[in-house]
């Protein structure tokens, strides 16, 4: 596997932090998003920043948590959001994909929890959950991802990443983004 090189993106890499270093906890006051195309929007804590990764792809994390390499985005602690052409023949199957490639991606991930039934609002989605050692810390990660369909059949994903041993600091912001979003209906 090719040496990553990181480039600096928020005001600390977070290869450089130490694994007892911690950004900010989420703040109580949330900041609005919405995507450049209106597709959708949701709330954040208002520590955090929006940063676009590509058409219709975004991070949201706190300072520090972030940083590019080789092109890929590494995440300590946030959210990835975006859209992807649909990878199955129903949401089911692409959300099996979409978990398989982020497997592919981190060969030293496992499924902890494996796609399960969810609402987002009105629409049907799955949640589902990967674990294993942080590319950034190397500190046991928890992902956990969701998605839907968009009204055009694309795969909307949510993927929230924090430490294992962070899970319930963070675990109310995610709660409040998932349960903020709207989606163009």
């Amino acid at each position: 596997m090719p040496e990553k090189h990181l480039a600096r993106v928020g005001p600390s890499d977070p290869t450089r932090i130490p694994p007892d270093v911690r950004p900010q906890p989420p703040s109580a006051s949330y900041s609005g998003f919405q995507s450049e195309d209106g597709s959708f929007a949701l709330e954040y804590p208002a520590n955090w920043k929006v940063s676009r990764t590509g058409e219709g792809n975004y991070i949201i994390a706190p300072d520090g948590a972030f940083a590019q390499a080789d092109g890929s985005a590494l995440v300590t602690y946030g959210i990835f959001i975006g859209v992807l052409p649909p990878l199955g023949r129903d949401l089911g199957s692409a959300t099996t994909a979409l978990l398989e490639q982020q497997l592919r991606d981190n060969p030293d991930f496992q499924v902890a929890r494996q796609p399960q039934q969810i609402n987002f609002g009105t629409r049907p989605g799955y949640a589902a959950v990967v674990v294993g050692p942080s590319n950034a810390t190397g500190v046991l990660e928890m992902d956990t991802t969701y998605t839907t369909a968009t009204t055009d059949g694309k795969l909307f994903y949510i993927i929230t990443v924090v430490p294992e041993t962070d899970v319930s600091t963070y675990n109310q912001a995610f709660q409040r983004i998932i349960q903020s979003l709207r989606m163009r209906a």
